[in-house]
C-alpha cells in the first residue's frame, strides 16, 4: 500500500506526527493519542482503520484542524485526536484473550481538500529524528517535512498482552459505540450524556460496538430497532419493522481483554424484507452500548438514531 514513487514526488501540506509509523503502542486496548498538522485552518480530517474482518477501511474519527498556523514559508494548522480505542477488528492477530506476538494495526489519516480526500504523510522513527533535526538548523516545517517524511499510512503494533481476571472487579469496562456511512463518523462512549441523530443519504451505515478491560471482557452489545421503509410500484409506501441485537462474544466465552460486534446497514442487506417491491429508506435506532467486565460489572452508552434515504 506504499509507494515509493508517490513518496517521492508528493509534496507535504499535512503530516501526522504522532504517533510514529513502525511504533508499538502499550496495548491494544489502551487510546491512541495522535497529532499532527493540516494544509488549511479548519480543515476535516479524518483517521481511518483497517477493518481485517472485512478487507476495507472504516471511518473511526474525524476531527478539526485549528485556526493558528505554524511555518514561515507556508502555514499548517496543528488537528489532534484524543482518547481514541480501536477495536480487535482493526488489529491483525490480536483477537485471542492472550495473544501470542504482537498485533498489527494499519491506520490513515487524510485531509479533505476540496473534494478530495488526501492522505497525511507519516514518519518513522528515522523520519522523525530527520525532521527534528532539520527544524534545529531553522528549516520550513514543510520542507523539513518534505525531506524527512517516509509514508502515508501508519502501521503500529501491540505487545502481547494476556487476561489477568481478578477475583473481583467493579470498575466497569470502556464501552465505544460507533457508526460510520464512509464519509462521516458518529461516535459515542460511556462518558457521553448524549446520543447523535444524523441523515444519511445513499450510503451504507456501519454500527460497531466494542468494550476494553485490562481485566477481562465478556460481553459487548447493542440493540437497536430498523424500520425498514418500502415502496410499490403504484408509489404506496409501508414499513416493516426489525428488533435486533449485536453482541460478541457470547455469554459465557472465554473473557479477553476487549470484544467487539458489528453490523452494516446497506440496501443489499436489507432487501429482503421488501421482497420484489423496492427500499425506499430505513430508520435505525440504536439503544445504545453495552459492555460487561469479566465479572459482571457493566457499562452502557447513550444510544443513536439515524435516518437512511435511497
Amino acid at each position: 500500500m506504499r509507494s515509493a514513487v508517490l513518496i517521492a514526488l508528493a509534496g507535504l501540506s499535512g503530516c501526522v506526527l504522532s504517533p510514529t509509523d513502525d511504533g508499538t503502542v502499550t496495548s491494544r486496548i489502551d487510546p491512541l493519542t495522535m497529532t499532527g498538522y493540516a494544509s488549511a485552518a479548519g480543515a476535516r480530517v479524518q483517521i481511518r482503520a483497517w477493518n481485517h474482518d472485512r478487507a476495507d477501511w472504516d471511518v473511526v474519527r474525524e476531527v478539526r484542524s485549528g485556526n493558528t498556523g505554524i511555518g514561515r514559508d507556508v502555514q499548517i494548522f496543528g488537528w489532534n485526536a484524543n482518547n481514541l480505542l480501536l477495536g480487535d477488528r482493526y488489529w491483525y492477530g490480536g483477537t485471542a484473550a492472550c495473544p501470542t506476538g504482537s498485533g498489527m494495526s494499519l491506520i490513515e489519516v487524510r485531509e479533505l481538500r476540496g473534494t478530495t480526500w488526501s492522505p497525511l504523510a507519516t514518519f518513522d522513527a528515522a523520519g522523525r529524528a530527520c525532521l527534528e533535526a532539520k527544524l534545529a538548523d531553522g528549516v520550513d516545517f514543510v520542507a523539513a517535512g518534505n525531506a524527512c517524511r517516509t509514508g502515508d499510512e501508519l502501521v503500529l503494533f501491540a505487545p502481547q498482552q494476556c487476561t489477568a481476571v481478578a477475583a473481583s472487579d467493579p470498575t466497569p469496562p470502556r464501552v465505544v459505540l460507533r457508526a460510520t456511512d464512509d464519509d462521516r463518523v458518529w461516535e459515542v462512549t460511556d462518558g457521553d450524556l448524549v446520543g447523535p441523530f444524523a441523515e444519511v443519504s445513499n450510503r451504507p451505515l456501519r454500527l460497531r460496538v466494542d468494550a476494553f478491560d485490562a481485566q477481562g471482557v465478556s460481553l459487548a452489545q447493542a440493540d437497536y430497532e430498523r424500520e425498514i421503509r418500502c415502496r410499490l410500484a403504484s408509489g404506496a409506501t409501508y414499513t416493516v419493522r426489525e428488533v435486533g441485537r449485536i453482541y460478541a462474544p457470547p455469554v459465557g466465552s472465554t473473557a479477553g481483554i476487549s470484544a467487539g460486534a458489528a453490523i452494516d446497514t446497506t440496501r443489499a442487506s436489507i432487501q429482503g424484507y421488501c421482497g420484489s417491491n423496492t427500499v425506499a429508506g430505513v430508520v435505525i435506532r440504536v439503544a445504545g452500548g453495552r459492555g460487561d467486565n469479566a465479572r459482571g460489572t457493566v457499562r452502557t452508552t447513550p444510544g443513536m438514531t439515524f435516518t437512511v434515504t435511497y
